[in-house]
């Protein structure tokens, strides 16, 4: 199963955990011991009810956003430090399951673990970080998306790659959805990943390069699918 595969590559490289730990501290440890004030609109985030961020959000086509709000964030609404913890450590998980599937893809090509490091050090200190992380009331919702992103590419590309069923196809599709009604910004990350993962699946001769472009067009084509989808719903609300 690919949850025993994910925990037996973090077992086997607990190098990586600790590396990632530590890159969260150096790139996030100061912000997040110091942060010790609201914004504006935070603080006019904070006088409205659980219920009305949800209406709110529900009204901008974000229902990602709602749904969020609802299960997860009652409470943490406008919390700075909880927020931030749970939106680092989330980068902090994309980065580890972006490198397991590259082992995946390059096995049994042995990868130097220090490019491991420096791969999970590019995800959790991209600079366009920083502009939602100063956001806390809606941090920790954004890098869920971040992280649904990197499920995405991976659930859809290994669809691709290993001709599994279809209802892998149809999970890929449900969790790009999602990802719009969170911000739609983030399916930025889902492209950059499928035409990574392409590039090393084609170099590595997991597929040839004659069907590469099949390839990225069936990536392509789930994100169209799930941009219809999530069309679908607003246009329902």
């Amino acid at each position: 199963m690919g949850f025993k595969r994910f925990f037996d590559f973090l077992k086997n490289n607990i190098y990586l955990v600790i590396a990632i730990l530590v890159i969260i501290v150096l790139a996030f440890g100061y912000a997040l011991i110091t942060i010790d004030d609201l914004s504006v609109d935070e603080e006019i985030y904070f006088q409205g009810s659980s219920m009305t961020h949800t209406v709110n959000w529900i009204g901008f086509s974000r229902y990602g956003m709602a749904l969020l709000n609802v299960v997860l964030f009652p409470v943490l609404d406008a919390i700075p430090f909880l927020n931030g913890i749970l939106s680092v450590l989330l980068l902090g998980a994309a980065a580890a399951v972006i490198c397991w599937f590259l082992s995946e893809i390059l096995a049994p090509l042995q990868v130097p673990k220090i490019a491991y490091v420096f791969l999970s050090a590019a995800v959790i200190a991209y600079p366009s970080n920083l502009d939602y992380f100063s956001f806390n009331s809606i941090n920790a919702a954004v890098s869920v998306g971040l992280f649904v992103s990197v499920l995405s590419a991976f659930v859809v590309t290994r669809w691709i790659f290993e001709n599994t069923s279809i209802a892998q196809a149809v999970l890929g599709v449900v969790l790009a959805a999602f990802i719009f009604s969170i911000y739609q910004a983030v399916v930025g990350v889902y492209l950059t990943l499928a035409v990574r993962y392409l590039l090393f699946g084609v170099g590595h001769r997991v597929v040839i390069l004659r069907k590469a472009v099949v390839v990225f067009f069936q990536a392509i084509g789930v994100l169209v699918l799930a941009a219809r989808v999530d069309a679908a719903v607003v246009e329902a609300e």
